[in-house]
């Protein structure tokens, strides 16, 4: 994910940190010391099916100061926001799908968005392309497929189609006939937008005819990666992170939206329970189609000598950082950290995509105003992403097991038997307001687009083993180049590791043993070590066995390191 900045290089105590969407958290001096950084099947041509509608146009309604303090309600109290289908439309967007320069253009890659399966592929001209992962002949996964100059060809029987969807080759048809076969609208492959942005590749699902000309209008996101202005230059040292979580989009922006648990969550990784404390968050935009928004204040720990005189003298503590976080539907976070009395400011900027039903995609990053000596730092790729997938990996079972929670009939699947009376959870609140307004069950929500089947099993969730919940692997590791190789490599260095200290024990017994011919020679050969007097043979030997010693301990190093590309064990007893 994003990076986090180190309080040894001035960042804000309250830094930016890789949670599960990455939150600002209060920072751990000894362990925040170093920078991390932080697909669609549409409905198979069905009539009357239930569209939501775009809308263009929204006042943002802004809450008065007495409801900004108003003490915190419990759920079950709370009116259900009234459902409005008018108020947004999930297919209507953009979605980011993944990280350009991650993405091997040579071959088709398999997407989900909403719960839809489709296929993503690159032609020789370099334009990226996306259809609907079905072949129209027999409906087989386009993505198993092979790209033929500017073509997609279907493994199953050879039908090829070109970047509109359009069928290009059918090798079945004689001649005479190819052309009207290839023609025909039900030989087509359904198309949809793609734009690339930001370094990230983005699809728009909607398969309503103008789909074209709506989503040129759109931009890809509400917010955007902070440009230099005004004299003002942001930093960053660490392109795009990604991973999908085993969890649903809506537990993830539960958990995303929420500092407060931080500390608790990732202590000792990107937290610390020894330092958490009440969070006082504010309303700064009610629920509206296009989002909310919070804030609260936070202290650094290199506030200025004035805002700790202030604090001290009020009996309170040093706030003097402001951090305004962000939910910009359908899929945007955002936290905003302004220190109050210098001028720096940094941003964490989170995209979250539903995928397949109960997971999502995060792609992030942060920046800075001001460069640090991290920013200056040339880390390998993956060493920065062995810590991000630790702190992504503190709440993934938590988070999972809460889902299983809501799935069973005793709690009806509602966030409203949650107790969240403090202002920390405040956002948490509003959040699952905008989901009980603009979603009404999975037909019109987040995994729309999956089949009932999927929505089915989704809504009452199989137990997954831990390996399978903390799958870096499966969650990270094969679509990202850097640690991909950087696995492949460990495990390479493993194996000669092992190999060499074999090699070593074997030379140390044939040396104690004097059989090998060109030692033999030096048989009786003592060396005088200040008192000691040793044979040659021995004192090899000796040798030999510690290179060996030493050799597999390497060997059990780069095992490990190999393996924490796959999965590591998260137990918060031990922490």
């Amino acid at each position: 994910m994003a990076p986090v900045l180190s309080s040894a290089t001035g960042l804000p105590r309250t830094c930016l940190a890789p949670t599960l969407g990455l939150l600002p958290i209060p920072c751990r001096p000894k362990v925040c010391s170093t920078v991390l950084k932080s697909h669609f099947k549409i409905q198979a041509r069905t009539t009357g099916r239930r569209r939501v509608a775009s809308t263009t146009s929204i006042a943002i309604e802004q809450p008065s100061q007495q409801a900004q303090d108003r003490p915190s309600d419990t759920t079950q109290d709370q009116p259900s926001p009234q459902f409005d289908p008018q108020g947004f439309s999930w297919t209507r967007q953009w979605y980011v799908v993944g990280i350009e320069e991650d993405l091997d253009p040579d071959v088709p890659h398999p997407i989900r968005v909403l719960g839809g399966r489709f296929v993503l592929w690159r032609d020789s001209k370099g334009a990226w392309h996306c259809q609907r992962d079905e072949c129209p002949h027999r409906l087989a996964p386009l993505s198993e497929g092979k790209i033929v100059g500017d073509s997609l060809q279907c493994s199953y029987h050879g039908w090829r189609f070109d970047g509109e969807g359009k069928c290009v080759h059918i090798p079945q048809a004689p001649a005479s006939q190819a052309p009207s076969m290839c023609s025909n609208r039900r030989a087509c492959a359904s198309s949809f937008p793609v734009r690339s942005e930001f370094g990230l590749l983005w699809v728009w699902p909607d398969e309503e005819e103008d789909r074209w000309t709506a989503s040129a209008a759109q931009p890809v996101a509400l917010d955007q990666p902070p440009q230099d202005r005004e004299g003002k230059k942001w930093h960053t040292f660490l392109p795009w992170y990604a991973r999908e979580f085993p969890y649903s989009y809506q537990t993830l922006f539960d958990n995303a939206l929420d500092p407060s648990h931080v500390p608790w969550s990732h202590h000792g990784v990107i937290g610390n329970r020894d330092s958490a404390g009440p969070l006082e968050m504010k309303l700064v935009s009610a629920v509206s189609p296009t989002g909310i928004s919070t804030s609260y204040d936070s202290n650094s720990k290199e506030a200025s000598a004035t805002s700790r005189m202030k604090a001290n003298q009020e009996g309170g503590r040093v706030t003097d950082t402001t951090i305004t976080l962000h939910f910009k539907a359908p899929h945007t976070l955002v936290y905003d950290t302004q220190r109050q009395d210098v001028d720096r400011q940094t941003k964490l900027l989170a995209y979250v995509t539903p995928t397949s039903p109960g997971r999502c995609l995060v792609i992030s990053q942060t920046w800075d105003t001001k460069e640090t000596l991290l920013n200056k730092l040339t880390a390998p790729e993956w060493l920065a992403h062995l810590l991000f997938m630790k702190a992504g990996d503190g709440d993934t079972v938590l988070l999972k097991e809460q889902e299983a929670m809501l799935s069973q009939e005793a709690y009806q699947g509602s966030w409203r038997r949650f107790y969240m009376p403090t202002k920390a959870d405040l956002m948490v609140r509003m959040w699952q307001q905008w989901l009980d307004k603009f979603t009404q069950g999975t037909s019109v929500g987040p995994y729309m687009l999956s089949s009932p089947a999927e929505q089915k099993e989704a809504a009452a969730p199989r137990i997954l083993s831990r390996q399978e919940l903390l799958d870096r692997y499966e969650q990270h590791t094969k679509s990202c180049p850097s640690c991909r190789s950087a696995m492949t490599n460990f495990e390479r260095l493993g194996w000669v590791a092992a190999g060499a200290a074999v090699v070593c024990a074997q030379l140390a017994l044939l040396s104690l043993l004097n059989v090998v011919p060109a030692w033999a020679a030096a048989a009786g050969t003592v060396l005088q070590l200040g008192p000691l007097a040793l044979p040659l043979h021995v004192v090899r030997a000796v040798g030999l066995l510690v290179g060996a010693a030493v050799l597999g301990k390497l060997s059990t190093l780069f095992a490990g390191m190999r393996q924490a590309f796959v999965f590591q064990d998260y137990v918060h007893a031990h922490i």
